[in-house]
Parts: C-alpha cells; structure tokens; sequence
C-alpha cells in the first residue's frame, strides 16, 4: 500500500522521508537513519496486534524515536 500512495517509493509513515531496504547487520557499522523498519503502530506490549492493520513502515530515525510509546 506504501509504495502505491508514493509513486512506488517507500516513505516513512512519521516523517516521509523516503526509505531504503534493510541490510544485513555488519559489527561495528551503524545502519543509516533512513533504513526501513516494519513498526507496529500500537506495540505489542500494549495490546496491538501482529497484523498488517497495525503495521506500517518507518525509518529507522523514526522508529528509534517512537521506542514503545
């Protein structure tokens, strides 16, 4: 649905920044703030479901941000 509403770009829900595909983690290196995250938008901890309703994409900047809020 993400990449339909932004011209095939995958933007991030919070901001819009436009993201890029997660890479493999590699030791010592940090992922840049404009990696994509799949985010639940009401946390597990609080009751949201695992479903693609309470999903959405954000950068990784964003996500960090939000935490478990």
């Amino acid at each position: 649905m993400n990449r339909i509403q932004n011209n095939g770009q995958v933007k991030c829900a919070n901001c819009g920044i436009e993201t890029i595909p997660a890479k493999q983690s590699i030791k010592n290196i940090s992922p840049t703030s404009n990696e994509r995250q799949v985010d639940h938008v009401i946390p597990k901890s609080k009751g949201g479901q695992g479903t693609p309703k309470n999903g959405q994409v954000l950068c990784r900047g964003c996500n960090i941000k939000k935490s478990n809020k």
